[in-house]
Parts: C-alpha cells; structure tokens; sequence
C-alpha cells in the first residue's frame, strides 16, 4: 500500500471543501485516530483509490489525524 504525495488543502469555516488523498493498493482506508472538523466526512472510493474529505467544516481549528490503510478487510 502507498500514499499519494498529496497535502490536505486547508478548509475554511462556512466554506465547503473537497479534497483526497491517493491511497494505491489499499481494499479500505479509515480514520484510526484524531477527528475531522464537524460537518466534513472521509470516504474511501477503491474503483479510484482516492480517500476522499468533503463537507462544509462549522469548526475553526488543527486537526491532526492518523490514516490507516488495509490490504483486505478480516473476515469473521
């Protein structure tokens, strides 16, 4: 699994952003620790390899976040 060499543009409060980071090899890609600002979610889109952010962040603020990026998911 690789990451992209992409940086997280800054967001503005009230203002609606989208960004991503390229993630190649990866099955899933979760936040595991730190949050987003209120009103932006992540996703991860597998087809394009791209962990996408986007929302309109209502928080002002640094949020430090640690992203994990998996092969395959563990089966029960």
């Amino acid at each position: 699994v690789t990451f992209g060499s992409e940086q997280l543009a800054t967001g503005r409060k009230g203002q609606p952003y989208n960004t991503y980071i390229t993630v190649n090899g990866a099955k899933t890609v979760t936040i595991t620790e730190g949050t987003l600002p209120s009103g932006v979610t992540a996703s991860f889109d597998s087809a394009s390899g791209q962990f996408k952010f986007t929302g309109t962040p209502t928080q002002v603020g640094n949020f430090e976040l640690m992203i994990t990026a998996k092969l395959e998911t563990r089966r029960p």
